[in-house]
């Protein structure tokens, strides 16, 4: 399995418009945004909005980059 990412403009009240589409295998899985100023420390860090397919749709903290993001989808994915 492989993930790929595909930036994408968020409508974000906070500012936070910078975001991906996580694909694995060509479908759909989650869409993350990268955190603003806004939350503080936690800025630059990237946020899961929502999943699909299996994957639990909350977790407690953002992800610090997509490659952890990645192996967080990887290790979490339902097998097709």
């Amino acid at each position: 399995m492989t993930v790929t990412f595909v930036p994408v403009q968020l409508a974000s009240s906070v500012g936070d418009e910078d975001g991906r589409l996580a694909f694995v295998d060509g479908r759909l899985v989650a869409i993350l945004c990268r955190l603003g100023a806004f939350h503080g420390e936690q800025a630059g860090e990237w946020n899961l909005e929502t999943a699909f397919g299996g994957l639990p749709e909350r977790v407690n903290t953002p992800f610090a980059t997509l490659d952890i993001a990645e192996r967080w989808i990887l290790d979490r994915r339902s097998p097709a």
